[in-house]
């Protein structure tokens, strides 16, 4: 059964992934995988350059682990 619209959990869970993605852009400044990591992923030579260069582990290594942080900090509380 789907939670009703005014369910607290169901605005908790909003709140929260608001709060998440709000705080993503502050950090990183978008979500936009091609503007965070400099690479048109419709290129195919863009794609291996990312995967070359290792580009991840100075972009999405990072905004992997600030998510996770979030989510692991949220559930604590």
């Amino acid at each position: 059964m789907a939670p009703g619209v005014q369910n607290p959990q169901r605005l908790e869970a909003i709140k929260s992934v608001n709060n998440l993605f709000n705080g993503f852009i502050e950090r990183f400044g978008d979500t936009d995988c091609k503007t965070l990591t400099g690479c048109d992923f419709s290129n195919k030579e863009e794609a291996e350059r990312y995967m070359r260069e290792e580009i991840y582990k100075d972009t999405c290594f990072h905004q992997f682990e600030y998510v996770l942080s979030e989510c692991i900090s949220k559930k604590k509380e």
